[in-house]
């Protein structure tokens, strides 16, 4: 079995997955160290830590920045559960006081909200796995428009998020970033 057929991850995802399992070696081989590291961060580590790897996935070019077009690709490879509303973030500037904002979310308070969620949530996060397959070309626009929306709200202000910016954005605008990818981890 290879590595892809274990991940079982979307398209890309798996790819990124499987670059930090092979921590860059040319001739593609897991480090056990890394596998062993990988899995412990998405299932027995803190929120930061778990947000620490989801910002290593984005990070197509390992320097420490991600891009717009880093997210939009990632997250078109992600598929959306169908039939939802989203309102995250409408009329916020992600890197400034607001008065309309409320108060960020704290690291604590997200991860008891991850681990309480039910698979009927509403809002942010509906990536499941599987799902998609049978999206129409209208339903698929739709979705890709959505995707733009929402990286355009995380890059109004800045060209490249850093891990401080990237974790600020996840914990007091929207956390789509973040739970979508942990979701099919």
């Amino acid at each position: 079995m290879t590595f892809v057929e274990y991940a079982n991850l979307p398209g890309i995802v798996s790819d990124r997955f499987h670059a930090l399992a092979t921590q860059g070696r040319s001739d593609g081989r897991i480090l056990e160290e890394a596998f062993i590291s990988l899995m412990l961060q998405v299932y027995s580590s803190s929120l930061d830590d778990k947000m620490q790897l989801t910002f290593k996935i984005f990070d197509f070019d390992t320097d420490g920045l991600i891009s717009a077009e880093d997210v939009r690709i990632l997250l078109s490879y992600i598929p959306f559960r169908q039939h939802h509303q989203r309102t995250v973030g409408k009329g916020l500037s992600p890197f400034k006081k607001s008065k309309n904002r409320s108060r960020g979310v704290s690291c604590s308070e997200m991860g008891k909200k991850l681990s309480d969620r039910s698979d009927d949530r509403q809002g942010e996060g509906l990536y499941q796995r599987g799902e998609g397959l049978t999206m129409n070309l209208q339903q698929r626009q739709n979705e890709q428009r959505e995707i733009f929306n929402f990286v355009n709200l995380a890059f109004k202000q800045v060209q490249k998020l850093d891990y401080e910016l990237y974790q600020d954005f996840n914990t007091k605008i929207s956390s789509e970033m973040f739970v979508s990818v942990m979701s099919i981890l």
